[in-house]
């Protein structure tokens, strides 16, 4: 989400928008519709970068045996819970 807030605000800029002329609501909005539109190829960037970090313990001990019980059972890739969506 942060991903797709950042290129709905990129575009706002490239068109010579000011960002302050928009609420959070608005450029939220946006963003899931972006992100909708552009799922395919973030979310494969977004798994490894998860991966990164919970490997590398910044998420902390209960996201790495998370992650290592998806990892065991096979839902990992690319599947969206019930409470993300």
């Amino acid at each position: 989400m942060l991903r797709s807030r950042n290129a709905v605000k990129d575009e706002l800029r490239k068109h010579g928008l000011k960002l302050t002329q928009y609420s959070a609501r608005e450029i939220t909005s946006w963003a899931h519709v972006w992100l909708d539109d552009h799922q395919a190829e973030l979310l494969p960037k977004a798994i490894e970068e998860a991966r990164r970090m919970i490997l590398s313990g910044v998420l902390g001990k209960r996201a790495a045996k998370a992650f290592k019980e998806q990892l065991i059972n096979g839902q990992f890739e690319g599947e969206r819970s019930v409470a993300n969506g």
